[in-house]
């Protein structure tokens, strides 16, 4: 339950809905006393879905979607498919525009109108958004904003820079969707100009864009392609499985909204006038009208005048002809509509079976992609790039060790269990090896003291150029005698280059925070939850790699591991701390 009732955002965006959701409540209440109830009516059921939108969007940007966003490219995926069709959508649907518009003070409303509509300076603006209005630019808008921001270059810099982020990703990702879903959803004053045949074509190709998407992401790709998901500390799913599981999403979940979307414009096509086959006919009748037709040649009769032209004279006198046809076809076409329900049934259900169909298919190509890239990796011994050879692979899958950019490591000045205040800048020439542990701590904390205990020894010659440290995560136990007490009774003591650094609250707490370490301390006799992970630092001062030590067996509640597992944790520990020594 934390991961739903923890890290929601209250920024100003939540007040401007809160106005936004008034403002629009004063408007309804301004167009009720000049319209007729039913009217009314039908404005406050549409507001339902105005203030849904609202509630979906606050949603993806204030809950904790968007705080997990940050670690996890599927939670982000979610993220996007909200700002894209879910608000967007509901938004539209509540057509707000009009109460908006209305809240303003009867002389404001008017000039306001007045001067959007006819003024100058609204000139470009209503140049730009009829151009953007235009049913095939939003249609191709919508899919150009959804395929650029999962370009790696463009997402990655959407997540370092949250104004990025936030104001042009979220901003243009929002805009393009209520542009998109305008041209389906009846929303007044705006009027639908797209066909619905065109329509059907328009959502099929957003859906096909979609779709290339997910296989781009799932089945085209062997790793990870987003480099700001690759090396987060303490998340422990791998970031390609994290990123298939998101184009899974994308895959299906797009699907859940378009293909209901189209199923309902079929529906409509097939019970307009002619059914499909006269839709058809109709398009192919008048792609070629566009083409110019030869005119038919002009022969001379007996009197010397031309044909046409007595074909001319003679057209009025065939206009009774007609109307009997159109008379006697009046019947023809009303037993076409009475036989076109059975007809519609069956397109119906034939579309609701291709849906199907295509969701199956999205779910079982992306695992078995996924599976199929996971049994290519073992077969072949494939490696992470960026790891040297020197390490060997079931090292690297035990610990799920990753490369890193290779940043300086965030320095920090405390004090160890022996009392010595130490910087880690003074630990430079050294390879250090750091994890972040509670002194009060009967799970894991052992465990990695004992894999630390392991490492030190099968490090050999290579061992004094190693350092193992620890910084305390148990605000309520920050003593150095706790510290010590810990050392002593995990053997760490033993280990000549061992510091457990502890200090003030705040000087803890940044500690946290520059490595990505979550920690929640409820009270002193709670269990102390806090992201495990381990970083290796060269001797350069530069983060290298993380491995995340976690355990997958529990007896009593109690977690632990295995001892031949604790073994191989301490010759990994060994392996990536001996590679890193010059």
């Amino acid at each position: 339950m934390s991961y739903l009732l923890n890290n929601w955002s209250f920024d100003p965006f939540l007040v401007l809905a809160v106005l936004v959701a008034a403002w629009h409540e004063a408007g309804l209440r301004q167009l009720a006393r000049r319209s007729r109830p039913q009217r009314s009516r039908q404005r406050r059921l549409r507001s339902a879905c105005f203030y849904a939108g609202l509630a979906v969007l606050l949603l993806a940007i204030e809950s904790p979607i968007d705080y997990w966003a940050d670690d996890y490219f599927f939670v982000h995926m979610i993220q996007h498919l909200l700002l894209m069709f879910a608000a967007p959508s509901l938004i539209v649907a509540g057509a707000p525009w009009q109460p908006l518009l209305a809240a303003l003070p009867a002389r404001l409303d008017r000039a306001a109108t007045r001067s959007v509509l006819a003024g100058g300076w609204s000139r470009p603006l209503r140049a730009a958004s009829g151009f953007l209005l235009r049913p095939w630019v939003s249609v191709a808008l919508f899919s150009a904003v959804m395929v650029a921001w999962h370009v790696p270059a463009l997402f990655d810099w959407g997540e370092k820079n949250q104004a990025v982020h936030i104001w042009l990703m979220h901003g243009s990702m929002l805009t393009a969707g209520l542009l998109f879903w305008l041209q389906y959803i009846p929303s007044p004053p705006f009027r639908r100009r797209m066909p619905l045949a065109s329509r059907a074509v328009a959502l099929f190709g957003t859906n096909v864009v979609m779709i290339l998407l997910a296989m781009s992401l799932s089945i085209f790709s062997r790793n990870s392609v987003y480099p700001v998901y690759s090396h987060l500390p303490g998340v422990t799913l791998p970031a390609f499985a994290d990123q298939q599981i998101g184009a899974s999403i994308l895959w299906v979940c797009g699907d859940f909204w378009a293909l209901p979307t189209m199923i309902l414009i079929i529906r409509q096509i097939a019970s307009g006038e002619g059914g499909l086959s006269a839709t058809l006919d109709n398009r192919l009748r008048r792609r070629s009208a566009r083409w110019p037709q030869p005119r038919p040649a002009a022969g001379l009769t007996p009197d010397g005048r031309l044909a046409t032209m007595r074909s001319s004279r003679q057209a009025p006198q065939q206009a009774p002809q007609r109307d009997t046809d159109a008379a006697q076809a009046a019947p023809a076409k009303d037993a076409r509509g009475a036989g076109s329900s059975p007809n519609r049934r069956a397109w119906i259900v034939a579309t609701a079976c291709a849906c199907a169909v295509i969701l199956i298919a999205g779910l079982v190509t992306v695992v078995v992609a996924g599976r199929r890239h996971d049994a290519a990796a073992t077969l072949t011994g494939q490696r992470p790039p960026g790891i040297p050879a020197s390490v060997s692979l079931p090292a690297i899958n035990l610990m799920g060790l990753s490369p890193v950019p290779g940043k300086a490591a965030p320095g920090f000045r405390l004090t160890d269990q022996n009392g010595r205040t130490l910087a880690l800048s003074s630990l430079r020439g050294k390879v250090v090896v750091l994890n972040f542990m509670d002194p009060h701590c009967t799970d894991i904390c052992p465990l990695v003291s004992q894999e630390f205990v392991d490492a030190q020894h099968d490090l050999g010659a290579a061992a004094g150029q190693v350092v193992f440290a620890a910084v305390n995560v148990n605000q309520y136990f920050n003593r150095v005698s706790d510290m010590a007490a810990f050392s002593n009774e995990h053997q760490l003591s033993s280990i000549p280059s061992w510091h457990f650094f502890t200090g003030p609250v705040s000087s803890l707490q940044a500690a946290w925070r520059d490595y990505g370490v979550a920690v929640q301390a409820p009270n002193p006799n709670a269990d102390i939850v806090h992201t495990s992970v381990m970083y290796f630092i060269g001797p350069d001062g530069r983060e290298r790699y993380i491995a995340i030590p976690m355990t997958d067996h529990t007896t009593s509640g109690t977690a632990y591991l295995p001892p031949g597992q604790i073994t191989a944790w301490g010759q990994g520990i060994a392996q990536i701390a001996g590679s890193l020594v010059p």
